[in-house]
């Protein structure tokens, strides 16, 4: 107010601040809906200055790191960033004033456990129009689990290749071996088919394990059933609980699938009266697989010849470092194989 000439007189003047009063509101409602939405995501949500120094860190950042608000300030937030990343996030910030956006993977530290957990973290630039001001608003989040899965899924896919490897290779070999043995095509048709079916069997089996480790027992029963589902009661499978890498089922597998091919056309499966053991134990630093037949009067003279046998006295010594011994005896047929413990159990 201003004095007037009179004693008792004033003149008023009064300014419209409306607009000022109703700016401000708004914008102190518009902090409010941020605080509020950034309290309540599943992310990390943080303010920053220039170059990562930080201004804000949410609640979420404060309870996932255990750090207090003021020691997340400035720079002290990279103090829960692993050691390994700090460099790569200090040197994406310096790109990020170049571009306008940041983006950094690094892993940090969860005040729980300790465990350190992979984040995608990304950020970008506002310029204030009022006074051209920078400032950085940003999300930390946590990608651990998907980094996880595409690393296994990078190992499956090299997995796959390498038994893609192994099983042309494999099937190679059949077809050189079964040519040169068999009499005719039609032979080799039958021969090779059938030693191809014994593959698919034990790839099926490692298709269903989640390991690639078969169970010795399900390989054994599912070659030998396949030749023997006429001797119900004459076929014994016994033996503890085994499991196989893949390349000592495969090699195993085959040699088993001869052994039941030449007892079904010469030995115990091919008479009514023979008898069939498959048994197996673990010994020290050795797993010794024995194969029995008995109630086989005579095996003929050409019964264990050709490629079952060179794969029992050869293939396996060669590829498994097994130690095998093939015997007819006068009423069947007994085979030992030993695997040394280092060719058949993962990681030794």
């Amino acid at each position: 107010m201003v004095p007037l000439r009179g004693k008792d007189d004033f003149l008023k003047i009064m300014r419209d601040r409306t607009k000022e009063r109703l700016s401000q509101v708004a914008l102190e409602q518009s902090e409010q809906r941020f605080r509020t939405l950034a309290e309540h995501i599943p992310q990390l949500v943080w303010r920053s200055a220039r170059l990562g120094h930080r201004t804000w860190p949410s609640p979420q950042w404060i309870e996932y790191t255990g750090q207090s608000a003021q020691e997340s300030i400035g720079l002290g937030w990279l103090d829960a960033v692993h050691p390994q990343d700090r460099e790569l996030t200090i040197e994406a910030w310096h790109e990020a004033e170049r571009t306008g956006q940041l983006y950094v993977e690094h892993r940090t530290r969860r005040a729980a456990d300790g465990e350190y957990r992979w984040f995608q973290t990304r950020a970008t630039r506002l310029v204030s129009s009022d006074n051209g001001e920078t400032e950085w608003f940003g999300t930390s989040t946590d990608v651990h689990d998907m980094r996880r899965a595409l690393e296994r899924q990078e190992v499956l896919t090299r997995e796959l290749h390498h038994r893609t490897r192994n099983l042309l290779g494999i099937v190679t070999s059949l077809a050189r071996q079964t040519l040169k043995r068999s009499r005719s095509l039609e032979d080799f048709e039958a021969r090779f088919t059938d030693r191809i079916a014994a593959l698919s069997r034990v790839q099926a089996l490692v298709s269903r394990s989640e390991a690639s480790e078969i169970a010795l027992r399900n390989l054994i029963e599912a070659e030998v059933m396949a030749h023997a589902q006429e001797a119900d009661g004459r076929v014994i499978i016994e033996g503890p609980q085994v499991n196989l890498h893949e390349k000592a089922s495969e090699t195993l597998a085959l040699a088993v699938h001869e052994l039941a091919t030449n007892a079904v056309k010469y030995g115990a499966l091919a008479a009514s009266q023979g008898r069939l053991k498959v048994s197996w134990s673990v010994k020290p630093d050795v797993l010794e697989v024995e194969w029995y037949e008995s109630g086989v009067a005579k095996p003929p003279s050409n019964a264990g010849r050709g490629y079952g046998r060179e794969l029992i006295e050869v293939a396996l010594p060669f590829a498994l470092g097994a130690t095998t011994r093939l015997e007819f005896l006068t009423d069947g047929i007994y085979c030992s194989i030993k695997l040394p413990d280092h060719e058949w159990q993962r990681g030794k």
